[in-house]
């Protein structure tokens, strides 16, 4: 019976890995484009931005007030970079 649930374990993350996509991000001045993006887990977003942007993960509260404090989730360096979604959820960011 263990290895039976393990073997499923293994066998669902690999058929996740099978199905994953990459999305790109890009940015126009202070517009990202695509502005909505439909992710599943295992699904990487990749932030390709003018060098002088970063991309930083804020509440909605911030994100409906067009601020930029960070809530504590994901930063990504001024350039951009790649996020690999692990967790269901809405992700607001600047």
């Amino acid at each position: 019976m263990k290895k039976s649930l393990i073997f499923l374990l293994f066998l669902n993350l690999y058929i996740n890995q099978l199905w994953s996509k990459t999305i790109v991000v890009v940015n126009s001045g202070t517009t990202f484009s695509p502005v909505n993006i439909t992710a599943t887990i295992a699904d990487t977003i990749h932030f390709q931005l003018a060098g002088d942007h970063n991309v930083v993960e804020v509440s909605k509260a911030v994100w409906d007030a067009n601020g930029s404090v960070s809530n504590g989730g994901f930063l990504l360096p001024f350039g951009g970079g790649k996020l690999r979604i692990t967790s269901v959820g809405t992700y607001y960011f600047v």
